[in-house]
């Protein structure tokens, strides 16, 4: 019995879900799957024809990111009193500068 259309969209969006829970997205591109980390460069994905294989490398993929250890310190936006001065200054510069004062 051959598998139908509606199975194979069933079992891609069930992979997809399954690995979007770890970072990890897989999207179809050119009839091919691709997988890759979540944020990452085109350079760490990995393009495959076939859904079984792109299921397996994303499950090692995320794997390897749960092994990284976590960087130190912070990591998000800088959002404190001391950032915002410097970016209100460098804008205040750059105006003046394109004015011709400085």
């Amino acid at each position: 019995m051959a598998i139908s259309q509606n199975d194979r969209v069933t079992a891609f969006l069930e992979a997809r879900a399954d690995l979007s829970r770890s970072q990890i997205g897989l999207r179809i591109v050119a009839g091919e799957f691709r997988v890759c980390a979540r944020g990452a460069g085109e350079d760490t994905a990995y393009y495959t024809s076939d859904l079984a294989d792109a299921i397996s490398r994303g499950r090692i993929m995320a794997e390897d990111q749960r092994q990284k250890e976590p960087p130190l310190g912070p990591t998000g936006r800088r959002n404190s009193r001391k950032a915002i001065m410097y970016r209100h200054n460098a804008k205040i510069a750059a105006q003046r500068r394109a004015r011709g004062r400085i």
